[in-house]
């Protein structure tokens, strides 16, 4: 059965990584095969039971959500908001707090939209993550650039967490590292106090693992550790190989530029040139 439920969505951001290719386009409303990748993550919380959506993206980009979400993954009526980020260069707490009066006191599903779970499908994993009374639950998976996330520290010989540390420069001590937080996670209310507790500390690059460390102080983060195939889409090189998986292995081969809103400012950058030459 369905557990009905909310998730905010974050689809917003500056896409520094992947601006020389894709210059001020929105980078989730690039195409993964014959999906957009805010398509594939939206059809994958809905398979689910998610009921509704407070997505969160740049302003100027509400409509083309509401075009994508109504037409193509037939989210009509009151099912979703979008909602315009006050500013683009937001902490990701400050922008998760601006969700605050749609979750209410509700527990809900949290993702960014740029990450993708290929091999298994994320069905199990996500019905495990909205099992009734949950606690507060992280999604790691692994991952060789440990330097892009945040890091989760265990106590020795267990999988006690200590810490996370955000994108450590160097290797924490002698330990292997290659477990690194994804962008999804289940949470409860808490998180908005912690949240609001942050900004007005007015911590510096303050991220979500300063929330996660402060659950862990507070003993109510929990974590699951998915082995499957994961990709943070953030750099051209990651995007490159988690499409490459789609086209090998997924039941649909198509991929068509297209299919993204605003065609003609997606074709007119370095990244459709690069497509094609890749798609060949």
């Amino acid at each position: 059965y369905f557990i009905l439920m909310k998730a905010v969505v974050l689809v917003g951001g500056a896409a520094q990584r992947l601006e020389m290719y894709i210059g001020s386009y929105n980078k989730h409303l690039i195409p993964m095969g014959s999906n957009l990748i805010i398509e594939k993550g939206i059809k994958d919380l809905l398979r689910v039971g998610v009921s509704e959506f407070f997505i969160i993206t740049n302003h100027s980009w509400e409509e083309d959500f509401r075009f994508i979400l109504q037409e193509r993954c037939k989210l009509g009526g009151t099912r979703v908001t979008v909602h315009a980020s006050k500013m683009m260069k937001m902490p990701l707490p400050d922008v998760l707090f601006e969700a605050k009066d749609f979750v209410n006191k509700d527990n809900f599903l949290f993702f960014l939209g740029d990450n993708v779970f290929l091999s298994p499908h994320p069905y199990n994993l996500l019905n495990t993550l909205i099992t009734k009374n949950n606690p507060n639950t992280i999604v790691l998976a692994k991952s060789k650039e440990i330097s892009e996330f945040g890091v989760p520290v265990f106590q020795k010989n267990s999988n006690v967490l200590k810490y996370i540390e955000e994108k450590p420069i160097k290797f924490i001590d002698t330990l292997k590292f290659d477990w690194v937080t994804t962008g999804l996670a289940y949470y409860t209310p808490e998180v908005f106090d912690l949240a609001h507790l942050l900004m007005l500390e007015a911590k510096p690059n303050r991220s979500l693992s300063d929330i996660h460390n402060l659950m862990i102080i507070k003993k109510s983060l929990k974590v699951i550790k998915w082995s499957g195939l994961w990709f943070d889409v953030g750099t051209y090189q990651r995007y490159k190989e988690a499409l490459y998986f789609v086209l090998k292995n997924g039941d649909d081969f198509r991929f068509d530029i297209e299919i993204c809103p605003r065609t003609e400012m997606i074709k007119a950058t370095l990244f459709a040139e690069k497509l094609s030459n890749l798609l060949k």
